[in-house]
């Protein structure tokens, strides 16, 4: 949020670390969790492509209180809370 200070910055910001958040915990659950190998690009992407949309209900749950969050106390405060500086 401090690299880009546009109408949409709470967006992007949110878009940029559920992308990256995604990734990250996808392999961390594959390898640590469940420790699965793939075995093939098409297994790897299919399986993925399954984990991503069972996140999208949890996803959109902690978009919804975001951005109702800033909706009602504004974006001064909500970034405070988020612990970014103005």
């Amino acid at each position: 949020m401090r690299a880009y200070q546009g109408d949409f910055r709470l967006l992007l910001a949110l878009v940029i670390g559920t992308g990256v958040g995604l990734i990250v915990k996808y392999y961390l659950d594959k390898r640590y969790i469940f420790h699965w190998a793939a075995g093939s690009a098409t297994r790897e992407s299919d399986t993925f492509m399954l984990y991503a949309v069972t996140g999208l209900v949890t996803t959109g749950i902690f978009w919804g209180f975001e951005f109702l969050f800033d909706y009602l106390v504004g974006p001064e405060v909500s970034r405070q809370a988020r612990g970014c500086a103005a």
